[in-house]
């Protein structure tokens, strides 16, 4: 039996090392720290690149003071790191068909200083906020609003009284209903459970699809149009963009970010954009 040298040997180690270093380093980059990340993927030079970032609705969150010196001072220095994307077109959970309204609020809403500013909206404070720092002129509304509460839910109660308490409850038990946001934790803390790969506690998808009985699909039923109307919030980007557009932005509710994320990903002529490495925080190993 032949012998294989050692320099032969040396050579094979050299090219298995060779190609594990190759393999390594074309794998997808994601984020180091905090929940399961979003996968980074690299977009390509024609398709238009989409930073969604997904929020609580800040004006339902009272004991969250984002009217407070402190919570303005974070909410500048937040925006401040997500102008560095430069998205050409900054976007928001506002009806597409109220534009005209959109732009005469934003129009006033430039008119005045950052400290006499009231609403606590994430419209105002993140949408707005970017919008002006870029020095644009507007920004455009994507939402579609659509009537959510599909009558299966109750023809479900109907006929299987109970039962949806009952469904709830016992896949609560598995994956518990998102947490509240904590009044001392940072923006960028609350914000990175809506903005990673993992669902942020039972959202519209967890609380809704277990509701299934005989033949009615009520959860299903449901989420259909949550679904169609976050197809149509892709479509609006279509609309709102103009011929040389490379960036855009959207600040939602962070229900959206995952639906809208799996639909850019269909959609060719977009790339989603993580926005997580954009924020102060995020910057930190």
């Amino acid at each position: 039996m032949r012998k294989i040298s050692k320099a032969a040997v040396g050579v094979f180690a050299g090219v298995l090392l060779l190609g594990l270093i190759v393999w390594l380093t074309s794998r997808p980059k994601i984020l180091q720290s905090g929940p399961p990340p979003m996968v980074r993927v690299e977009c390509q030079p024609e398709q238009v690149e989409v930073m969604i970032l997904g929020t609580f609705h800040f004006t339902q969150q009272e004991e969250v003071d984002l009217l407070h010196p402190d919570r303005q001072e974070e909410l500048a220095q937040m925006v401040s790191q997500l102008a560095m994307f430069a998205p050409d077109k900054v976007t928001v959970e506002y009806p597409y068909a109220r534009n005209d309204e959109l732009k005469a609020s934003y129009q006033r809403y430039l008119g005045i200083s950052a400290d006499s500013v009231r609403s606590r909206n994430e419209i105002t404070q993140i949408g707005f906020r970017l919008g002006r720092q870029l020095g644009h002129d507007r920004v455009f509304g994507v939402d579609v609003p659509m009537n959510l509460w599909h009558d299966s839910i109750r023809v479900f109660d109907e006929q299987y009284p109970g039962a949806r308490g009952r469904l709830r409850r016992r896949w609560n038990v598995r994956y518990p209903p998102s947490p509240e946001p904590e009044s001392g934790a940072s923006l960028e803390e609350m914000l990175r459970p809506w903005n990673t790969d993992a669902p942020p506690g039972n959202a519209e998808y967890g609380l809704f699809m277990p509701l299934v009985e005989g033949d009615i699909y009520a959860g299903a039923l449901k989420l259909r149009p949550w679904y169609d109307r976050n197809l149509r919030i892709v479509q609006n980007f279509f609309r709102v963009l103009e011929d040389g557009d490379q960036r855009l932005f959207l600040v939602i509710g962070g229900s959206h970010v995952r639906v809208l994320r799996q639909i850019l990903e269909l959609t060719p002529q977009f790339c989603a954009v993580d926005p997580l490495g954009f924020m102060t925080d995020a910057q930190t190993p």
